[in-house]
């Protein structure tokens, strides 16, 4: 019997396929973080071969490998198929007596697969997009431990993916605000775009059982107390007499055909006001079913208070007057406007606030070269001011927006979107987007970091190995790893408990930060071990080592002050020295750990070098 013709799916594939795209992963290039996972499951499961793929419809991509040249594979051969049916691992233990692979091309030809362990990845936990597997040639047994280390890597992995998520998060409220830019082609127009972000509240109606859920600024624009639990009726009832039709024929035909609306009515609040609020509503659906209408809810009595102000000043006359600038800046992004020739005719003050404009910089008609050579004095533009000029006028010449990132001296992190306007000049919107993009990164930061002592985890020490060993490093450049264990910590963790141990680990961590340089790495491998990697000049790489390794043996000789205890630990050390630019990380994680073996036979609380000759150089603070 030949290869199967077909092959299995999760019962939610569209749904999964549609996560996948929209994450937009499958056709990326790689990273060093995706890279170092599936190098540490290699090491970790002692496998030649570990991947990280995601499924799409018809191919299986490798965003991360280890040990294989391709970058995918039909996915009508994958294994992974079958993985990500559930959220268990899956393990082929010999594929070349499973049904349903002992005929797929990978066994029977290269790579030449027998031994198969992976484990799927979500990062919502309903929809599987990939696997982190380890593959080996020779059929094998996996142990309860190395399945516990198969599935702490892939929950890693999962932590990466939600950081890209993060990121891509932020990129798509980018493109929102290119999207709306592209509309503004008048003064007017952009006025009415821009003040719809403000103020939008959220709720959702769960179908069965009949419930009704309003956010907090759902409920102030309704002017209830927070603790209010609205029904659907009472909902209605806020509405005006001739607006209540509107919107309950709205909800009807939402759960009847699953239309979606957009409405701007008037209603009464709570306490008598007389409003106009922007209604959005759309249903969702799980396993196919719909099972809520949920929506945002806007107060928008300003806008159209503006919109008249608008009409009424256009109608009196065509130039901006200081009503129109008065609007402007009740806007929660910055505007500014430049004519066919670069010069500044139109902004508002959260234009000037965002960017933190000195008095008299902004003003009508200056160039848009002055303003920036503005910022380049204080600091807030660090490229080349001809450079994005340049690249500004041309993509506008074409008739394309153009976003910009900009940090400032203050820490503010700010998106810029430049839209064309017809007959020339363009719209410039502007947004202080700080707190997403530090959401991003604290995410990111977390994943590579151990929470206990807040040093870099194993998946940071390897990609900083990594990292060294591809980039272009000077002849003399040495690379020296030290592999540490703490002398006698179980003891001491036995005899005060879990929690001492763990402010012990957490004392001793600084101890170690200290010890080493601002540019060395200190990383906590797991338990009681721990690396410094160093690079340094040749002539100095073992005075220098020799001088880090005394520190931290003194340091961890001096005893601890745990909760009211006094305990006394100690610290083995091995080093191995290499040349920056040829060295493979196996080897000298090898060749340190081998010395840090020889320091405990001797006798613990030293450190020694690995050196290859009969009498390996040996150093001991005793």
């Amino acid at each position: 019997m030949g290869l199967r013709s077909s092959f299995p799916v999760p019962e939610n594939e569209p749904e999964r396929l549609k996560s996948l795209f929209d994450l937009g992963l499958q056709d990326s290039t790689g990273s060093p973080e995706f890279d170092a996972v599936a190098s540490l499951a290699a090491d970790v499961l002692e496998c030649p071969i570990a991947l990280f793929s995601l499924l799409g419809e018809d191919e299986q991509w490798f965003k991360a490998k280890c040990g294989l040249d391709t970058e995918m594979s039909p996915r009508q051969v994958a294994f992974c198929n079958y993985t990500i049916l559930g959220r268990d691992p899956l393990i082929v233990n010999d594929a070349r007596e499973d049904d349903r692979f002992k005929e797929n091309p990978l066994v029977c030809g290269d790579p030449k697969v027998v031994f198969y362990a992976g484990a799927p990845l979500s990062i919502d936990g309903v929809h599987n997009l990939g696997t982190l597997c380890v593959i080996d040639t020779q059929p094998r047994q996996m142990t309860a431990l190395q399945m516990k280390r198969l599935h702490s890597l892939a929950r890693t992995a999962e932590g990466l993916l939600r950081a890209y998520t993060s990121r891509q998060q932020a990129e798509r409220a980018r493109e929102r605000e290119t999207e709306k830019a592209r509309e503004l082609a008048r003064t007017a127009s952009l006025l009415e775009q821009v003040t719809k972000l403000s103020g939008v509240g959220g709720w959702e109606l769960e179908l069965e059982p009949r419930a009704l859920t309003w956010t907090n600024e759902t409920k102030r624009i309704h002017d209830v107390a927070l603790d209010f639990e609205p029904k659907l009726d009472q909902a209605i009832e806020f509405y005006g007499p001739d607006a209540r039709p509107v919107i309950t024929a709205a909800v009807e035909e939402a759960m009847k055909s699953g239309s979606s609306w957009d409405l701007e009515l008037p209603m009464v609040t709570a306490e008598g006001r007389d409003i106009w609020v922007r209604a959005v509503g759309s249903p969702t659906y799980k396993n196919g079913s719909m099972v809520s209408l949920i929506g945002a809810f806007q107060d928008i009595t300003e806008r159209r208070r503006n919109e008249t102000r608008i009409r009424e000043s256009e109608a009196a006359a065509h130039a901006r007057s200081q009503e129109l600038r008065t609007i402007l800046d009740t806007m929660e992004e910055g505007v500014s406007v430049f004519d066919a020739a670069s010069n500044l005719i139109v902004w508002n003050q959260k234009y000037i606030d965002i960017f933190d404009k000195t008095p008299g910089e902004v003003r009508a008609g200056v160039p848009l070269r002055r303003l920036l050579e503005f910022e380049k004095t204080r600091g807030d533009f660090p490229g080349d001011i001809d450079a994005h000029l340049g690249n500004l006028y041309h993509q506008l010449g074409q008739g394309r927006s153009v976003e910009c990132q900009f940090r400032t001296t203050s820490g503010k992190i700010i998106n810029s979107t430049h839209a064309p306007l017809p007959g020339g000049g363009w719209v410039g919107t502007h947004s202080d987007v700080t707190a997403q993009v530090l959401e991003a990164e604290r995410i990111e930061y977390a994943s590579r970091h151990d929470p206990l002592t807040g040093l870099p985890n194993r998946l940071a020490f390897n990609a900083r190995l990594d990292a060294i060993k591809t980039k272009r490093n000077p002849k003399n450049q040495s690379l020296v790893l030290m592999m540490l264990d703490l002398d006698n910590f179980k003891d001491a963790n036995d005899s005060f408990g879990h929690l001492a141990g763990d402010a012990l680990l957490a004392c001793a961590a600084r101890r170690l930060r200290d010890c080493a340089r601002k540019s060395d790495l200190v990383a906590r491998l797991g338990g009681d071990e721990f690396a410094i990697v160093i690079e340094c000049d040749q002539s100095e790489t073992y005075e220098l080592a020799e001088e880090i390794a005394l520190s931290v043996i003194q340091r961890m000789q001096r005893p601890f002050e745990i909760d009211g205890n006094i305990t006394a630990i100690g610290v083995s050390i091995g080093v191995h020295a290499s040349p920056a630019d040829d060295f493979e990380v196996d080897t000298i994680m090898r060749n340190a750990d081998s010395a840090l073996y020889r320091v405990k036979n001797q006798g613990r609380g030293g450190y020694e070098f690995y050196d290859q000759e009969p009498a390996p150089r040996a150093f001991a603070a005793r």
